[in-house]
């Protein structure tokens, strides 16, 4: 199963790295888009796919973890 995370800052990114810490999910199996390209740069750096925007990230991923203000 593909995991997308739309927002990953605080919240979602304590969800994402908590998931993968713990061997819940895989890198190769999350996808993310954040309105931040501080957010969504660090990610990238860490090995996550990062996409344009959140419509692309409801198209490739199966389930959605929706982590915003």
């Amino acid at each position: 199963m593909r995991f997308g995370f739309v927002g990953c800052g605080n919240m979602g990114g304590a969800i994402l790295s908590g998931a993968i810490s713990t061997g819940v999910l895989d890198k190769g199996h999350v996808a993310v888009f954040d309105v931040s390209p501080t957010v969504s740069r660090h990610w990238k750096d860490g090995g996550i796919s990062v996409l344009g925007d959140d419509e692309q990230v409801t198209h490739w991923a199966d389930i959605i973890i929706l982590a915003v203000k």
